[in-house]
């Protein structure tokens, strides 16, 4: 997971609130803006695992860092822009601006941009609707005899199938190039961490 980008994205919808948000909206906002940089740009903004769970599609340890599970991974970027407030949800830090975001570029903007206008005012329910029965991955992922899970994993692989219509073979490769970037930033936080 690139942890700078999942902060920043965080922080950037944070900030079209214009207020903390909880914890599950946040949830859903930021996966369906990795799900439309999946399908403009072949490439998501976090590379975060991606899982399907029964309230609907999340990305794995960006809702660790959220839930602020205990042995989650972190180099520290999330605290530097993210901070919990009780009873109120997840809010920016003091001096976090959209001018701070320098870890995303004009196409994420322009991705967290789509997002928040198609689905930024939609109440919890809604959204746990549309990312239920909208999201066609979703669907393939979670079966009944899935829900014995609290998590399905949902590979790159067939996000890449499903949502920009690869042939096999090309998807099973762009799901390698985000495993090795995965790899790259999960070495950095080791690095970070020593």
């Amino acid at each position: 997971m690139r942890e700078l980008q999942a902060a920043q994205v965080a922080a950037a919808f944070i900030l079209r609130a214009g207020r903390p948000v909880g914890i599950l909206k946040l949830t859903k906002l930021m996966y369906l803006a990795e799900r439309e940089a999946v399908q403009r740009f072949v490439y998501p903004i976090v590379c975060d695992d991606i899982y399907a769970m029964q309230r609907g599609m999340a990305l794995s340890r960006t809702f660790d860092l959220m839930k602020q599970k205990v042995g989650t991974r972190t180099n520290g970027e999330w605290a530097r822009y993210i901070e919990a407030r009780p009873h109120q949800g997840i809010g920016v830090r003091r001096g976090v601006t959209e001018d701070s975001l320098d870890g995303l570029s004009a196409d994420d903007i322009d991705v967290i941009d789509s997002v928040w206008r198609t689905y930024g005012g939609k109440s919890n329910d809604e959204l746990i609707h549309e990312v239920h029965h909208g999201l066609e991955e979703w669907t393939a992922h979670w079966h009944d005899e899935n829900r014995r899970s609290s998590a399905v994993p949902v590979s790159y692989e067939s996000l890449f199938q499903l949502l920009c219509d690869m042939p096999e073979d090309q998807a099973s490769e762009m799901a390698a190039e985000v495993a090795y970037f995965q790899s790259l930033a999960d070495l950095g936080e080791e690095r970070e961490i020593a």
